[in-house]
């Protein structure tokens, strides 16, 4: 999947998070299967994520994603804590 394309809230969040001193994120995609049709995805993993306090915690996540055009546009996204 080269390009992707994120709804505008999600992207503003983001964007928002990533100016927060000291926060820091990190994903690893574990697996990501294409459809066969091609217009849909989803990708699988684990994160971590360090807030400013120095607390860090892990989780796992899947992305769901659907072709519109040449990008992929994100639908969904669940993510959970580990233990």
């Amino acid at each position: 999947m080269s390009h992707y394309s994120a709804e505008p809230p999600f992207r503003e969040a983001l964007s928002e998070a990533r100016q927060t001193k000291g926060l820091e994120f990190s994903w690893e995609p574990i697996d990501a299967h294409v459809s066969n049709a091609g217009d849909m995805a989803y990708v699988y993993g684990k994160g971590r994520v360090k807030a400013p306090d120095d607390t860090v915690s892990f989780e796992k996540y899947v992305t769901i994603y659907v072709r519109k055009g040449d990008k992929w546009k994100m639908v969904l996204q669940m993510r959970n804590a580990i233990g």
